[in-house]
């Protein structure tokens, strides 16, 4: 009790106090008394309290006691040995009766020791029993709707699986249309080019060539719907890719077999290691600073966080030219800052093709100069143009770096 009163006076919310055997080594009656004075007190201070006891009345103040939770160890009475289970909700029941009867003690005596007990107590221990044969019956329930749900998990990302599969190579197909279609209409745009600079060296007049650029926006117009359903597409199926990736994939079961102390597990979501096998479907684990006995069919290989493959990434960009919105008239001077680079370049090429049927030999385009990216993206880009007789910087005077001047072979 001298240690008890130290509990007492040291007890404070912050306090996890642990009491063994609580109310035991006195007069039974008087010993619970103590004992639920205590645990009230404990119960006022807010100091988390955890005792165990053997005596029925402490098990009622359990029930009936508003802040207190029963729990209890199971004990197998076919094998006479615990389960390292805990039920919590239902408290222990005495099975010294039982063991004494299979340990060796005759029926005789077990009889008589029986006949002292009173009914009352015969009762409760009854009532005991049944509770703990309901929770068995609803852990089992339980196990096995887990079980369903697994299944049913795995059938499920079977299915995402294939349908993922479906889907890439549906994704690589569209690939390789949408690149035919941005060869064809480069194709078509030097055609176009070539058929404007011919009008031009015969005298006729360039809008003879009006059906020709038609078909070419008709063309570009299409080459753009095609790459916006190409990038709507990329993203669902990258979606997809990201739900079954490993981080978030449903974790693989543990073969028991294979299973082995020291093994990184997954339990109820969080990582453990196994640190001995208890029997064949049953294993101890330290998960933090906790050892509990688990099912084996309770644990899973914990996912691996791969860093994502450069190789594998589902990453496709394809640059259309395409006539801009507004006006189709070229125009003396273009302004593409702000503008990502594909932007850019979709507007530079409406104004050379503006340009080629308008008769403009030379414009200028505002690019600004910033890190030197959309300027040197354009340079790269116009070196490529057949119908671009030359381009440069402009003076510093006319806005240097941050300009270029672009000249149209005639």
């Amino acid at each position: 009790m001298r240690v008890i009163s130290d509990i007492v006076r040291a007890a404070t919310g912050r306090s996890l106090v642990l009491l063994d055997e609580l109310g035991a080594g006195t007069d039974p009656e008087e010993g619970c008394a103590i004992a639920m004075a205590l645990l009230d007190f404990f119960l006022e201070r807010k100091s988390l309290t955890i005792a165990t006891t053997h005596h029925g009345i402490l098990k009622n103040y359990g029930y009936t006691k508003p802040g207190c939770l029963n729990a209890s160890m199971e004990f197998d009475a076919q094998s006479l040995s615990p389960t390292y289970r805990m039920c919590v909700g239902i408290p222990g029941e005495s099975r010294a009766l039982e063991i004494a009867r299979q340990t060796g003690l005759s029926d005789e005596i077990v009889a008589t020791a029986t006949s002292y007990l009173d009914d009352e107590r015969t009762d409760y221990s009854a009532l005991m029993r049944s509770l703990g044969e309901k929770q068995r019956e609803l852990d089992r329930l339980e196990q096995e709707k887990r079980k369903q749900l697994k299944g049913a998990q795995e059938s499920r990302r079977n299915a995402d699986l294939q349908n993922l599969k479906v889907r890439q190579r549906e994704l690589e197909l569209r690939r390789q249309g949408v690149a035919e279609l941005n060869r064809l209409l480069s194709e078509s745009r030097r055609t176009f080019e070539n058929l404007v600079r011919e009008i031009r060296e015969s005298g006729r007049k360039v809008e003879e060539a009006s059906s020709a650029r038609e078909f070419l926006n008709e063309l570009s117009e299409e080459a753009k719907r095609e790459n916006d359903e190409l990038s709507r597409f990329e993203a669902e199926t990258k979606t997809l890719a990201r739900s079954l990736s490993d981080g978030n994939a449903p974790s693989r079961r543990i073969d028991p077999a294979s299973a082995s102390v020291g093994e990184k597990v997954l339990y109820a979501g969080r990582e453990a290691i196994i640190v001995r096998k208890l029997d064949e479907k049953r294993v101890l684990i330290q998960a933090g600073s906790l050892r509990i006995p688990v099912a084996m069919e309770d644990l899973s290989i914990p996912p691996l966080h791969k860093k994502p493959d450069s190789e594998t990434k589902l990453v496709y960009q394809v640059e259309l030219s395409s006539p801009g919105e507004g006006s189709s008239k070229p125009l003396p001077e273009i302004d593409v800052r702000g503008m990502r680079l594909a932007q850019a370049l979709e507007t530079l090429a409406h104004q050379i093709d503006a340009a080629s049927l308008g008769g403009l030999g030379v414009f200028s385009i505002i690019h600004g100069t910033g890190e030197g990216i959309l300027g040197k993206g354009i340079h790269e880009w116009l070196k490529t143009q057949p119908s671009v007789a030359d381009y440069y910087f402009a003076r510093p005077e006319d806005g240097g770096f941050g300009k270029t001047w672009v000249h149209l072979k005639p």
